[in-house]
């Protein structure tokens, strides 16, 4: 919904403007705006019924419409019946000085007749509200920047009073705020952080400190007031299963499983997660969309791919068929279709696969359907909330000239809700009646209702009841329920009330669900400190036979001394190698054993297959625990660990050293003293990599990957060899990587060495080159005088690296840095002008191809060329040649906030640049560009700077207006170029002429 990260043009409003109308506007969104052809006026809610499409034995039917709601965004029943609509009419901007006109409705169905004819405003003068929670007499309500509760004491169906609970959440974006506050079993309400984060502030609790949700989300109680950060990072859209599984979505993420919640990272905060969630279905240029519309994106690439996923739903209700139970509904306003997932468990994790083939579940050829939230009703329908737009994006992402546009307020009085059943399904037969009473015996009964909505809602009602009423039936239901969905809701609910008792978590441990078991294992997290016996149960279940009970055993193990927990935790690891959020968990709760834990397992008697993830996650932990001082400890046993393994935990170790500005050599050279027997293994296993890299008759592809393995080792007669390839006749990969394999080296008179073969160097080499000498200070000062001297151009220094040395820590370095390449980065108005001559130029595209691949793919990627950790250019084809050149020369002039480069200083000097990969409470992983991450925990972090976009200014220096000229012709015809290729008679006819 409000989150597309896409321009979406309604083919129902847009009139054909005349092509001269075009330099009006500028880039991409003139493009698009010209070649828009008018279609069609906005469908009569009856018309727009008849026009969807749904799979058989399904319907769909009309809930409520203009005038009774407009803009709707976000629906609630309450146990009355009554559907709670909130409508976001600010939406898309607020104008200058005008008051809020957001607001909240309730609709009823009085003649019961199936639609929602009667309404009436329960509260109004609203800013951009996102969502609301039924709680007590009223509603949680998110608004801008703010979590609310509006009361109504008096039972009028009017809101009496405004009471703002906590504030702070970020509104720099009005479609990137916290929303979908969701009622979990635990009795916390779940807010979806919006993306864009905040510092919190308990507004009725003024004592308590602020907390930062920065990359996370929320979670209040509704009974305490008590606030906190939790896992994951929902743009619009949050969903949780019957057990309690939580789900967000984002633009490119249409189904997002978190799977560690931050209470367990608290537990271990030495070590930084590289990720906390997972997607549970494919994401970005993975997923795929069907739509009936034409479904306009401003990338090219990202056709036919989920662009704004959001309203995420798994569906639980009684009123579709049975094959839908646990489906995942995400809606795509783009293409104006919801898109169904199959969900199932798989390991510790949940995956799901698209439901229809080459199809979609519903869909719409009218482009004014913005499905943008998905609701469980009542009567067991799905309902889908349609805000019905002719326009629907970010305005942070409009130029001015298009924030004025006459369709961007289309549809601002229109506005739909619909409910799809099965065949034969009714939504207004007498076992659909809705009137939930408060009595604790017929809520417990509830709970084991087919329809979630209804054991959702009596779990509610239980919790705002409260008291010893409630705790006797919810202790029967959890005994004696028919269900396992039923018992779990009971036991979680008394658990909330504080109604659940030692011996009864016991039971669950033992219970023949492993649903219930894990739940069990979470609940029993208080008391294992104080139960032996208890804790023991818990650790036992390290064998169990489901993935999903093991992983919770793993993260549940954490409330215990970490020397307690070793055993348990090695069984899981030897069950769970294969499952690679199982290695994590087991790596996150080994703490101060983790090197005691790695040892373990690399015993003659136990066999464990030392998968990626197994090494990569335990090396983590190794290291993250006193600065890797338990690391020559796990090395001392490689005397007994066959190759592949040796290679695979050496490598996971260098790069969780990395990661924190160390290096493995100094541990390996420690070895010949402590461990000669070790040291002696490893070094063989570095010679048997020097042989194979250096053997010119085995495959280019497996001498390559000798390479990282070879960077962990210092002898000087290591890098004489290496060199040596430098001077054969030995291919542009291979010397690349003979350089990279450098990097341990330390002599000074290696750096005069590479710069000796500079000048005969072909680019890719002669950049790795220059990386190697930008990574150690006394190198960089050699380079630096090359440059100063001319030995070697200035123009062989990329961009990236020019910046990285202007903003080194070492002040000698900076100086000279600066020196020699400042004046680039003073005037870029000058140098976009002094290009402009490359717009008049005829651009060869082989060329251009060429020069992307120099110049451009180690941060960008096209098609299936090139990395992508900057912006995604592969749609450079609908952008003006002119907008084009200013990106590529001025790329500060408007940086994309997903984009924006970090600089991290530590405490002990060092400085770190690229994008914030991943954050929490511990800490943050900055990803650079050069593709290489580093994580920096919060203790460590002495400054955090941002303003400037990841590609840094100075590409000029690199190409000259004609090699412009061919990659402007590159990304405007690469996704033509075999039939360019095919057409051509010579070699520059067919050469593509720019505009």
């Amino acid at each position: 919904m409000l989150q597309s990260e896409e321009l979406i043009v309604s083919s129902r409003c847009l009139r054909h403007i005349a092509a001269t109308a075009a330099a009006l506007l500028v880039g991409f969104w003139a493009a698009l705006w010209t070649t828009a052809i008018a279609a069609s006026e906005p469908l009569e809610p009856v018309a727009a019924l008849a026009d969807f499409a749904l799979p058989p034995g399904y319907r769909i039917e009309l809930v409520a419409a203009e005038p009774e709601i407009v803009d709707p965004v976000a629906m609630a029943f309450d146990p009355q019946g009554r559907l709670w609509v909130v409508e976001m009419r600010d939406y898309p901007l607020l104008a200058a000085g005008a008051p809020p006109s957001s607001r909240i409705r309730i609709l009823e169905d009085k003649n019961r007749d199936g639609r929602f004819e009667s309404a009436s405003t329960f509260a109004d003068g609203l800013l951009f509200p996102t969502g609301l929670q039924l709680w007590g007499s009223g509603a949680f309500v998110t608004l801008a920047g703010e979590i609310a509760y509006f009361p109504d004491d008096d039972h009028d169906s009017r809101a009496d009073r405004h009471e703002t609970w906590y504030r702070g959440f970020a509104t720099h974006n009005e479609q990137l705020r916290a929303n979908h506050p969701t009622l979990a079993a635990d009795g916390l309400i779940y807010v979806a952080g919006g993306l864009r984060g905040g510092t919190i502030e308990n507004v009725r609790r003024p004592a308590d400190a602020p907390i930062s949700i920065n990359g996370r989300d929320f979670a209040f109680n509704p009974r305490t007031g008590e606030f906190r950060a939790v896992s994951g990072n929902g743009q619009f859209g949050l969903a949780i299963d019957d057990y309690g599984r939580r789900f967000t979505c984002s633009n490119r993420n249409p189904l997002i499983e978190v799977m560690i919640e931050q209470r367990y990272q608290d537990l271990n905060p030495a070590l930084i997660l590289p990720a906390v969630v997972q997607d549970a279905a494919a994401a970005g240029a993975d997923s795929r969309i069907f739509a009936r519309s034409r479904a306009l994106t401003t990338s090219a690439q990202h056709a036919g791919q989920f662009t704004a996923a959001c309203g995420v739903d798994i569906y639980r209700g009684d009123g579709l068929p049975t094959s839908a139970y646990g489906n995942a509904f995400i809606c795509e306003p783009t293409a104006n279709v919801v898109h169904r997932e199959i969900v199932t468990p798989c390991g510790s994790v949940m995956r799901a696969s698209s439901a229809e083939q080459d199809a979609e579940f519903l869909t719409a050829a009218d482009e004014w359907f913005r499905p943008v939230n998905l609701a469980d009703g009542p009567d067991g329908a799905l309902y889908v909330v349609d805000m019905y737009r002719a326009v629907i994006e970010h305005p942070e992402w409009m130029t001015p000239e298009l924030r004025g546009r006459p369709d961007l307020l289309k549809g601002i009085d229109r506005g739909r809700i619909y409910r799809i059943l099965a065949d034969g399904a009714s939504a207004t037969s007498p076992d659909r009646e809705v009137t939930i009473e408060a009595d604790p015996e017929k809520l417990t009964g509830l709970l084991s209702h087919p329809n979630s909505w209804r054991r959702e809602t009596a779990a509610r009602l239980l919790l705002e009841l409260g008291g010893a009423a409630v705790v006797a039936p919810l202790q029967r239901a959890a005994a004696s329920a028919d269900t396992t969905s039923a018992r779990w809701l009971a036991f979680s609910t008394l658990d909330a009330l504080s109604g659940l008792k030692p011996d009864a978590i016991s039971t669950m441990l033992r219970d023949g669900a492993p649903e219930i078991r894990a739940l069990g294992l979470r609940l029993a997290e208080p008391h294992l400190a104080t139960s032996a016996a208890l804790a023991t149960e818990a650790l036992e279940l390290a064998v169990d036979p489901d993935p999903r009970v093991r992983y919770q055993t793993a993260l549940t193990s954490m409330v215990l001394p970490s020397l307690q927990t070793v055993a348990a935790l090695r069984e899981i690891a030897l069950k769970g190698a294969g499952d690679d959020w199982t290695c994590r968990a087991v790596a996150l709760a080994s703490r101060e054993q983790a090197g005691a834990l790695l040892s373990e397992l690399l015993a003659p008697d136990v066999r464990v297959e030392f998968t990626p993830a197994l090494a990569r996650e335990l090396m983590a932990a190794v290291v993250a625990q006193d600065q890797g001082q338990q690391l020559p400890v796990v090395l001392s046993s490689f005397d007994r660990v066959d190759r592949q393994t040796s290679r695979a935990l050496l490598l996971a170790a260098q790069d969780a050293l990395q990661q924190r500005g160390m290096s493995l050599v100094s541990v390996l050279e420690a070895l010949y003293t402590s461990a000669p027997t070790a040291h002696c293994a490893i070094q063989n296993l570095f010679d048997e990599s020097l042989a194979r890299i250096c053997d010119g008759s085995i495959a280019e592809s497996a001498r390559i990957a000798e390479a990282p393995l070879l960077q962990l080792d210092a002898r000087p007669a290591v890098g004489e060899r290496l060199l040596e390839l430098l001077a054969a006749d030995a291919s542009t990969p291979i010397q690349a990587s003979a350089i990279a394999a450098l990097r341990s080296q330390t002599a000074p008179e290696l750096a005069d060495a590479l710069l000796a073969h500079v000048p005969s160097q072909l680019p890719t080499v002669r950049r790795a080159t220059v990386e190697l000498l930008s990574s150690r200070r006394e190198w960089t000062a050699k380079l630096l005088h090359a440059v100063a001297t001319e030995q070697i151009a200035a123009s062989d220094v990329d961009p990236a690296r020019r910046l990285q040395l202007m903003q080194s820590p070492d002040p000698v370095v900076r100086t000279e840095a600066e020196r020699l390449f400042g004046s680039e980065f003073k005037d870029r108005e000058e140098v976009v002008g002094r290009y402009q001559p490359a717009l008049q130029l005829s651009g060869d595209a082989e060329r251009g191809h060429a020069v992307y691949l120099g110049n451009c793919a180690s941060c960008h990627r096209i098609g299936d060329e090139g990395t992508a950790i900057g912006p995604d250019i592969g749609d450079a084809s609908m952008k003006t040649s002119a907008q084009l050149l200013t990106d590529i020369l001025d790329p500060n002039r408007a940086v994309d906030a997903n984009f924006v480069n970090y600089v991290a200083l530590t405490v002990d000097g060092v400085s770190h640049q690229g994008l914030i990969k991943s954050e929490t409470e511990n800490g943050l992983v900055l990803l650079g560009a050069d593709g290489k991450s580093v994580a920096i925990l919060r203790e460590d972090l002495q400054s955090l700077a941002s303003g400037n976009s990841l590609m840094p200014v100075g590409l000029e220096r690199q190409i000259d207006p004609q090699q412009m000229a061919d990659l402007l012709a590159f990304l405007k015809t690469w996704r033509h170029a075999a039939e360019l290729r095919g057409n051509r008679t010579d070699d520059h006819a067919n050469a593509a002429s720019l505009p």
